[in-house]
């Protein structure tokens, strides 16, 4: 009996400390996993409970917040409302809204920081567009004139809403000076500042374009004809390279699409039977963003001049719209010679780079298979400024393709890195965009089945 509760009480002390190891290893499972659990919770209760919701997010931003890996976290969670749930509370009818405006309020009333600052300008939009008086609604107006400071604010998109303000008084107070002071304000910063980052710039130039298309809108109420071209030359300089989905939810909220936005220009003329100018525009929205606008530019010409647009046509066009090439002559470090005095009579590939520039040297292998797939469509040149021991650089990593090694660049003005220069056979240039699909926008302009 005795030997009997030894082995019942060994057996029963090795189930607990099973039992309780298998609980500290779920715990520390979920610990690790806490921040996802909690957002997927979050997620599926704004548009059934949403107090509950917002009691949680305001919770899990808390603890997340407070992270060695909160970064990686709170873009995410940033992204999740301001680019989904207030684009959503603002686009969709009212009725279908509500839960998420309450789930919005409560986040605004709660106490965590970080959440109050990525929703203030939809707070004050609201507040807004629901005022019953013309001086609360100006009041709520003057209050998110003096939140737009001296930048653009990417994270709580705060233009956005500057936009979509300046609209709604203009609808119900067209002859109040403030909505024209919010409209310049936001102008004005938009274009003094500057992002690195891809989508910020794709952004920015949005909300750029956007902003001059008001102004547009402007003066065709006030019959300025002169401001009218003014403001649509300024929207299409501005108009973005979208060659990412980057602008789905400023579409949504905005109410114009980015296709929609590049074709006031264009229409512009075309009403006024001014063929030629609607295709200048056309073609240099196309260089902007040829993966949008070449089978748009097509289809017009087709519609207008009853033809397709073949490839002389649209070298053609090119030449009209692209700046002349730079007289100027570059040398590889192996003697290979790129010389621009004359018309190319091939396309022409040059990259920017220096091996300080970690984003030129992460693109280098695509370069390199670039060049060796497609060297006999393209000629392909580099130039590195600035660079250390560049010919050590280039064997170590096997790169084959010509660079030449320079202190200062000639003809071209560069004011990144890496930039990317097309030159036509023609001898006119056109810069490629900061994108990951270089690639294809070259196919896409030249015509040229290339090698990925």
């Amino acid at each position: 009996m005795k030997i009997l509760k030894i082995v019942l009480i060994i057996v029963t002390s090795i189930i607990a400390l099973i039992a309780t190891a298998l609980l500290t290893i779920g715990y520390l499972n979920y610990k690790g996993k806490y921040p996802n659990s909690e957002f997927r919770k979050v997620k599926r209760h704004v548009f059934d409970n949403p107090r509950e919701a917002a009691m949680l997010f305001i919770d899990l931003v808390d603890k997340v917040e407070v992270r060695k890996d909160a970064e990686k976290y709170m873009e995410k969670y940033r992204y999740y409302i301001v680019d989904q749930v207030v684009v959503y509370a603002v686009s969709e009818p009212s009725d279908s809204t509500l839960n998420v405006k309450l789930f919005l309020d409560d986040l605004w009333n709660g106490n965590n920081g970080t959440i109050k600052g990525w929703i203030e300008p939809y707070h004050l939009y609201e507040k807004i567009t629901s005022a019953s008086s013309d001086e609360e609604r100006i009041r709520w107006a003057t209050q998110m004139m003096n939140g737009l400071r001296d930048h653009a604010q990417f994270d709580n998109k705060y233009e956005r809403y500057a936009l979509l303000t300046y609209q709604w008084l203009d609808s119900v107070s067209s002859d109040h000076q403030l909505k024209d002071r919010i409209l310049e304000r936001t102008k004005q910063n938009l274009n003094k500042t500057s992002y690195s980052d891809y989508n910020q710039q794709e952004w920015k130039q949005y909300m750029t374009s956007y902003a001059y298309y008001l102004s547009y809108k402007k003066a065709v109420s006030s019959e300025n004809k002169e401001y009218c071209i003014y403001w649509l030359d300024e929207m299409t300089k501005s108009f973005p390279v979208n060659v990412s989905d980057n602008f789905k939810w400023e579409e949504k909220v905005m109410g114009v699409s980015i296709k929609d936005l590049g074709l006031v220009h264009v229409n512009y003329y075309l009403d006024r039977d001014e063929k030629e100018k609607a295709f200048s525009v056309l073609t240099k929205l196309t260089l902007k963003n040829p993966f949008l606008f070449y089978d748009i530019n097509a289809a017009i010409r087709r519609r207008e001049q009853g033809s397709s647009l073949t490839k002389k046509l649209w070298f053609e066009s090119l030449a009209c719209s692209m700046p002349k090439t730079p007289t100027v002559k570059y040398i590889s470090t192996k003697g290979l010679e790129l010389d621009l005095s004359g018309n190319p009579k091939k396309w022409v590939f040059i990259d920017f780079w220096g091996t300080w520039c970690s984003p030129c040297k992460k693109q280098l292998p695509e370069i390199q298979a670039f060049y060796e797939h497609n060297k006999d469509k393209i000629e392909v040149f580099t130039i590195s400024k600035g660079s250390s021991n560049l010919n050590s650089f280039m064997a170590e990593n096997n790169y084959t393709f010509p660079v030449a090694d320079v202190e200062t660049i000639e003809g071209f003005t560069v004011t990144s890195f890496p930039t990317k220069i097309l030159i036509s056979p023609d001898g006119y240039f056109v810069k490629v965009p900061h994108s990951d699909k270089w690639i294809e926008y070259i196919e896409k302009i030249t015509l040229l089945e290339l090698n990925n």
